[in-house]
């Protein structure tokens, strides 16, 4: 037996998982199921509200619209919660909408290494300048891990230094 969930639940925890903006992966999602990209299991002829009311297919549409012009979800939540989508299904098509290629964001290259050369640019910011003069003093002495020229590795540092010490 396949395992079912809705699509608010799926949307939601992929969107924080992945750290896509909502709203995006929202708009996305919306597309795929009008254009049978991403099946679902209810069926798009039944009627959101047993009486009267939009076919869940035009209730779609008018969500698409919507999100298209960046409205927030607000109390769609609840119709959208009653959305059934085949898990493996929202998974497949989500891998094959959003491809990441090459390896997670931050797992390679010298940040680690980089920071921990700050307390020395912190103590040699009372003789240079700036930090990428600081920067420039620990790449003449060799401390600076990495291929390329100084002045590019001590932007590279000065750069992780500025940003981590602004966002304190």
């Amino acid at each position: 037996m396949r395992r079912t969930d809705n699509i608010y639940d799926l949307v939601e925890r992929a969107a924080a998982r992945h750290r896509i903006p909502p709203l995006q992966l929202w708009q996305e999602t919306a597309k795929a199921i009008i254009e049978r990209k991403l099946p679902i299991v209810n069926s798009l002829s039944d009627r959101i509200t047993p009486v009267g009311g939009p076919t869940l297919e035009e209730w779609l549409f008018g969500f698409r619209a919507s999100v298209d012009r960046f409205n927030a979800l607000g109390p769609r939540a609840r119709i959208l919660k009653q959305i059934i989508v085949y898990s493996t299904d929202f998974e497949r098509w989500f891998r094959k909408t959003h491809k990441q290629r090459g390896p997670e964001h931050g797992t390679t290259g010298y940040q680690a290494l980089d920071s921990k050369l700050f307390p020395q640019i912190s103590r040699l910011l009372k003789m240079a300048r700036s930090s990428y003069g600081a920067a420039l003093m620990l790449a003449d002495q060799g401390k600076i891990a990495g291929a390329g020229s100084r002045e590019s590795k001590a932007k590279r540092v000065s750069r992780l230094y500025l940003r981590e010490t602004r966002s304190r």
